[in-house]
């Protein structure tokens, strides 16, 4: 979270004033078929989903501006993360590799079990416990936006003027 660079999104209004909706996102390779799996399980038990995919350069809405009108995001446990911490939807994550599950972990953010072992009943679970609880979707967006106090750019130039001094 140190370096992270910010930008202009955040959330339009309050998580527990919009309407359910679930948004998946899972950008890179996917072996275990995940963001079919879950959209339609969560589709099968009354979730509106929409489901985002990894740039294209084509796409006319940002994930960052699907995120920010999502009150929840089911995604693996890569950058996208931390992007969900910044704009403050609530963030459920399921790592789909091992190079994942050793990331670091916010405390904004519920996590699952690999994608090869977690299970229709422990997603269920988890999107169900954050959808119904207006309190808890507060505070994990309240938690993820605390990570990142936007000044990320400026330590990463800082960074770099270090390092060119050693030239």
């Amino acid at each position: 979270p140190e370096f992270l660079t910010g930008g202009p999104h955040g959330p339009t209004e309050p998580p527990e004033a919009r309407a359910p909706r679930v948004l998946l996102y899972f950008g890179g390779p996917d072996p275990a078929g995940l963001p079919a799996r879950a959209r339609m399980l969560l589709q099968a038990n009354g979730f509106k989903v929409a489901v985002a995919t990894g740039y294209t350069g084509r796409e006319t809405v940002t994930l960052a501006e699907q995120m920010a009108t999502a009150d929840i995001l089911v995604t693996a446990a890569g950058r996208a993360v931390m992007c969900s911490a910044h704009i403050g939807v609530p963030t459920i994550s399921i790592p789909v590799n091992g190079r994942e599950v050793g990331h670091a972990r916010l405390d904004s953010v519920h996590y699952l079990p690999r994608a090869e072992v977690v299970t229709d009943a422990q997603i269920l679970d988890a999107v169900n416990a954050v959808a119904r609880s207006p309190e808890l979707r507060r505070e994990m967006s309240e938690r993820g936006q605390a990570i990142v106090d936007g000044a990320g750019t400026q330590r990463i130039a800082a960074l770099i003027d270090r390092l060119a001094e050693g030239l």
